[in-house]
């Protein structure tokens, strides 16, 4: 058809056409080119030589090429170039000061808005799912435009006020990075008929009275942000006052519980093996939370200074990976900053491992609790992991809620949610601390060793749940909440908009367009990271301030009417080896988690020890301690691979490194072969250099791995 110069009409919608559209740049009569929805492919920028082009729909095909090829056709006035493969930087279409209606939704064209403004006749800017950065733009100049479509993009900053026309009637804004407050529009702006914009963004509540959809779970709550800031802070003074008259009680103990976190640990000859290898134990892991609990100072600090992605937004997330924008010069520091963390992490758990190896053990286990006829053990695990899954329903609420409006399909109210994120961080604490202990002691036929029951139990319970609820939940990531939002489901046609032009039925915006799935990259890792910071802020600091000393007051009380008192070797173990486990997968992500889970180690072995010398408690093992050690290294060893094979993965989705890949899996495979090079190096002899041995004093010296 290249021949045709006489040509003014050309429409062949929904077709089986294919070729090169290329092959009609020289049509220069052509007043109208229609190929929607055809096989058609080609670079667009061969029709830009076209200068009486006034229509021009390639909507649904395979074309592609830069759209600033397009820049000179200075007659069109409607570009329809969504669902194909075009790219390139929108400013190159600043010269088309007569578009009435612009079209690149789902395309892959970049840059700023600055050319909307310059455009005095657009009235719809269909330009949502594209990878369109920078700020949002004055467009109150555009008192034509009534549809605007920019959610599912990378538009960060505020809105002002007076920035949006007068006479928007779809506004679709979710999915960005936008934060601060929303402005206060005129009587004239209020008759936005189609709107989301909320969901993704930092949104101060509450939002003004225009927002159409204007739940809290679509929006960040700052003043109860900072309300739970106050929270946290009155719950961690009011565990210290609550112990404080345990401590004085006790402080004839203290020097005794002290002294266990250090190297030389004293123990009279009657206490039982066990009490000294769970202090060891725990002083071990103490020190294996040093090192972090330091470099995790200098990651939170580097976080909030390169807390940019969010103009405004929640202190607890600015000191997370979600907040975080590395300009391009500072990736080489980025890239060191997760080289020493990983290398780190691999030489605590070679260090441990090795550490563990060399410590003395009891060789003929205890009566094992783990018996039972293998037709039996089948239906204890079942139970057992109905038990924990059972356990994990109030975070997998806790986590739904943080995401799912009101009018939802599970007909949660607003009041609901509330009291569910108000008591979310108590339960997770509760069932880690007491639940999981109890459902090991309840399945202890099932033959699953009681110490990995333990770290099983609550890692599932409290971060593997909550992770997988929160991916698919999150806006950024598979989104979730849209799919049990009653708005988004099918036949509402709540986000159904249609325009006029030139005597044709246009659609601006569908259904699918806002319910449907995200563009799937550059998002998930920072909603995950900060729709679970809060809660496990809270979590860990019940753990470090609260659970121990209840635990101990309990035990007291137990004491005091003549009950006897005595601990579970493995639900210690299992309760300071998921401390330590949290701190080094997730440390990374979240910095302030180390500090936290260095208090928990503390407290917990605190409390312990006051335990066994003011209740006379018992420690029982129920299998022996060289089995204990072998799960243990096995489970640190085990979450260190996994890390290295998220944590590359994570950052390249948030796009921190730019697009390369090869560097992040270099150090990831340095830290593996560190720690895998530590782990197979020969011990020294055993006379010179054991680890944990018991001398003729009754004194354990616990010797530093050189």
């Amino acid at each position: 058809l290249g021949n045709l110069t006489s040509l003014e009409f050309l429409t062949l919608t929904d077709t089986r056409v294919a070729g090169d559209v290329g092959g009609l740049g020289n049509l220069p009569s052509l007043w109208s080119l229609v190929f929607r929805d055809t096989g058609v492919s080609g670079d667009v920028g061969g029709l830009g030589n076209l200068p009486s082009l006034y229509w021009l729909d390639l909507h649904s095909t395979e074309v592609a090429g830069d759209v600033g090829g397009l820049g000179n056709l200075t007659s069109l006035a409607c570009l329809f170039l969504s669902s194909t493969e075009v790219s390139g930087d929108v400013g190159g279409l600043g010269n088309l000061t007569s578009l009435e209606v612009l079209a690149l939704a789902a395309t892959f064209v970049r840059g700023r808005l600055e050319m909307l403004p310059v455009m005095p006749n657009l009235g719809a800017a269909i330009l949502h799912r594209t990878k369109i950065s920078g700020t949002l733009p004055n467009i109150s100049s555009l008192q034509l435009l009534e549809h605007l479509t920019l959610h599912d993009n990378n538009l960060g900053g505020s809105i002002a006020e007076g920035y949006l026309p007068s006479r928007i009637n779809t506004l679709t804004l979710h999915g960005n990075h936008l934060s601060c407050g929303l402005p206060n529009l005129t009587s004239q702006a209020t008759n936005i008929s189609t709107q989301l914009i909320l969901p993704g963004n930092w949104f101060d509540w509450k939002p003004p009275d225009w927002v159409q959809y204007r739940e809290s779970a679509l929006c960040v709550d700052q003043a109860e942000q900072r309300l739970d800031l106050w929270v946290l802070s009155s719950t961690s003074i009011s565990a210290a006052v609550l112990a404080f008259p345990v401590l004085i009680a006790a402080g004839r103990y203290l020097p005794v519980a002290i002294a266990s976190l250090g190297q030389k640990l004293p123990f009279s000859a009657s206490e039982q093996q066990e009490q000294q290898h769970l202090a060891l134990l725990s002083s071990l892991l103490l020190k294996c939370l040093l090192l972090p609990s330091c470099w995790a100072v200098a990651l939170a600090a580097t976080y909030f200074f390169c807390s940019g992605y969010f103009q405004c937004g929640p202190a607890v997330a600015k000191v997370t990976v979600s907040a975080m924008v590395f300009p391009v010069p500072m990736e080489g520091m980025l890239l060191a900053l997760i080289s020493v963390w990983l290398v780190s992490v691999g030489f605590t758990t070679a260090y441990f491992a090795r550490v563990c190896s060399r410590s003395p053990g009891r060789r003929e286990p205890q009566v094992s609790r783990c018996a039972g006829e293998w037709c039996s053990r089948i239906i204890w695990k079942v139970m057992w992991l109905v038990g924990l899954l059972t356990m994990s329903i109030p975070t997998v609420i806790f986590v739904a809620s943080d995401w799912l409006p009101d009018r939802n399909y599970f007909n949660l109210e607003s009041d609901t949610v509330d009291v569910v994120q108000w008591t979310g961080s108590q339960t997770l604490a509760l069932i880690a601390n007491f639940g999981v202990p109890w459902l090991t002691r309840v399945c202890w036929r099932s033959g699953i060793s009681p110490t990995v029951s333990q770290l099983l139990g609550r890692t599932l319970v409290v971060w593997v749940v909550p992770l997988c609820a929160s991916v698919s939940m999150a806006d950024g990531c598979y989104r979730g909440w849209a799919r049990w939002w009653n708005p988004c489901l099918p036949g509402t046609g709540a986000f159904d908009a249609d325009t006029m032009f030139a005597a044709k039925r246009i659609r601006v915006l569908s259904r699918e367009d806002v319910c449907g799935s995200p563009p799937g990259w550059g998002r998930c890792t920072r909603d995950v990271i900060g729709n679970l910071s809060v809660l496990y802020t809270r979590k860990m600091f019940l753990s470090a301030f609260q659970i121990p000393f209840l635990r101990l007051a309990r035990q007291l009380y137990w004491h005091k009417r003549g009950w006897h008192v005595e601990h579970s070797f493995e639900e210690a173990v299992g309760s300071l080896v998921t401390a330590v486990d949290f701190a080094l997968v997730l440390g990374l992500a979240f910095p302030a988690l180390v500090p936290l889970c260095a208090a928990t180690v503390l407290t917990t072995t605190i409390c312990l020890r006051l335990s066994v010398h003011m209740c006379s408690a018992e420690v029982y093992m129920a299998c022996d301690f060289d089995a204990v050690k072998r799960e243990v290294t096995l489970y640190f060893v085990f979450s260190h691979v996994l890390q290295c094979i998220m944590i590359p993965f994570a950052f390249l989705e948030i796009g921190a490194l730019g697009s390369d890949i090869l560097p992040l899996f270099i150090v990831a495979g340095v830290s593996l072969a560190v720690m895998l090079l530590l782990l197979l190096l020969p011990h020294r002899s055993a006379n010179k250099d054991s680890a944990m041995q018991p001398s003729h004093t009754g004194e354990l010296e616990l010797k530093e791995f050189r």
